[in-house]
């Protein structure tokens, strides 16, 4: 393993996407070799700042070395250390990539071959969970709705978009505020006038579903449990796989694209709030709830992982940090205990975490990123219970 690869500046705190085909990667070296057939040190030239490494992929190698060296010389002793899923020593197998298509998990997804306005931007420092991404797969391989539950700030919404930056396909969002009409999802008659005749004309306006339908987009509702009742029933032969019928344009049927998806979020399970997190979701109707072939309960990320995004997401690589940034993120997580346990009301979400890091770069003071980022958001009994948590995990945070 080459020095000149394993930098401070190329070690990333989380997997990485490879910046020709977009898979995710943890060792950048062998898959460029391997896949594109190009040298690393060509890679890194041509995109300077890039990744080659991470620290856990690191760490394995490392301590593979270690292993092989010691076989070697028998009268070392070294610390036990953890068993590498691969063997550093084996190159482990690399499906082979291309632009046609996108891998992850043993999945493989086409890409659409057109890249239009609504695609995504790509997220370099996103941290997918494998349990979230692979249900979005299987529901985008087996044309399935799918709905993601689970608490604000989880990242929900993200992994679609990045799924769907992934795989050039266009997707629209359409958030279900209280005031959305059916008008403004399916379409409606509008008065134009006419350029050429200066006389008023009639014409149907058409709403994001026919046409995302219409041209093959990913459709994302946001807030689905925040729904209207009324766009829940235009949308059952959607759900059930079939086409869309505008009685509002005297029936015309709208074909439904080889390529578009129906996929939807929500805070709660349809059942309503009984916390009062969610003020303005509905208990949804049980038929619409049934046309999702696939739901999956999204979680925040893991520990370390959070750790590793917030560090990513605040700009700052010196290792030095990591201390303040897992005190945050164990911050986040004892107030998510005591919200689960009544102790409190407030949510502490991934976003919150990662403003708050971003504010600290820029302040360089805890308590007033805190304040900032959160606490004036609470009422008096709240903050006076985040000020406590945060005295406790770092006391110099003030």
């Amino acid at each position: 393993m080459s020095n000149q690869f394993t930098k401070p500046e190329m070690i990333s705190p989380c997997p990485f996407p490879c910046k020709l085909c977009g898979k995710i990667l943890s060792q950048l070296p062998a898959h460029v070799r391997k896949v594109h057939g190009m040298d690393p040190k060509a890679y890194l030239s041509r995109f300077p700042g890039a990744p080659a490494y991470t620290q856990d992929a690191l760490d394995r190698i490392r301590a593979g070395q270690k292993r092989r060296w010691r076989r070697g010389n028998p009268s070392v002793t070294l610390t036990p250390s953890v068993t590498p899923l691969v063997s550093p020593s084996i190159t482990p197998p690399v499906t082979p990539s291309s632009e046609e298509t996108w891998e992850y998990c043993g999945y493989t997804l086409p890409k659409r071959k057109s890249i239009g306005d609504h695609v995504p931007l790509l997220d370099l420092d996103f941290c997918p969970d494998d349990r979230t991404m692979e249900a979005l797969i299987l529901s985008v391989k087996l044309n399935e709705n799918i709905l993601i539950v689970g608490p604000t700030g989880c990242g929900k919404t993200h992994h679609v978009l990045q799924l769907a930056s992934r795989l050039n396909q266009p997707l629209v969002r359409v958030n279900m505020t209280g005031d959305i009409r059916v008008a403004d999802f399916v379409g409606e008659r509008v008065v134009e006038l006419d350029k050429d005749s200066g006389e008023s004309i009639i014409t149907f306006q058409y709403g994001l579903l026919p046409q995302a339908m219409r041209e093959g987009w990913w459709l994302l509702i946001d807030e689905f449990d925040a729904m209207p009742s009324a766009i829940g029933f235009v949308l059952q032969s959607v759900l059930e796989g079939g086409d869309l019928v505008l009685k509002e344009n005297g029936g015309e049927i709208i074909k439904r694209h080889p390529d578009f998806r129906l996929m939807a979020t929500a805070n709660t399970r349809g059942k309503g709030d009984a916390t009062g997190l969610y003020t303005g979701t509905q208990i949804l109707n049980e038929a619409t709830l049934d046309r999702f072939g696939i739901c999956v309960a999204a979680q925040y990320l893991p520990y370390h992982e959070e750790v590793k995004l917030i560090q990513a997401k605040s700009g700052i690589t010196d290792v030095r940090y990591q201390h303040l940034f897992s005190s945050m993120v164990r911050v986040a997580t004892l107030v998510r205990e005591g919200a689960s346990k009544g102790e409190c009301e407030a949510s502490f979400s991934t976003r919150r975490l990662i403003a708050w890091a971003k504010l600290y770069v820029s302040l360089k003071s805890i308590g007033l990123a805190a304040d900032l980022a959160f606490l004036n958001k609470q009422e008096d009994a709240e903050k006076d219970y985040l000020l406590g948590i945060i005295n406790r995990v770092m006391p110099a945070g003030k």
